[in-house]
């Protein structure tokens, strides 16, 4: 398993990340930051037996910034992300 990570922390800057699975399949994400950007940290937890915790935390510049974050559909998007993530890990 391997990980590349890329960020230019500026405003207009990139961030791209690429997780490759054990079987080489790669699971890429990126986007760029504009002149409001939120500070996003995702925290694993080994529980042992095959259980991890996952806490995702985002701090934005203003409760605008949040509030237009939220409107956007990202809550949506990231309990959509969350369910198919539950669907696959009963696979495994």
């Amino acid at each position: 398993m391997a990980n590349k990570t890329e960020i230019s922390a500026l405003p207009g800057g990139k961030w791209e990340l690429v997780h490759v699975d054990t079987d080489g399949t790669e699971y890429g994400f990126h986007g760029f930051l504009a002149d409001h950007a939120s500070f996003e940290v995702l925290h694993l937890e080994d529980l042992g037996e095959g259980r991890t915790k996952t806490v995702a935390t985002a701090v934005n510049e203003t409760v605008e910034d949040r509030d237009g974050m939220i409107q956007s559909g990202m809550e949506k998007g990231v309990n959509e992300g969350n369910e198919r993530l539950d669907e696959l890990l009963l696979t495994l």
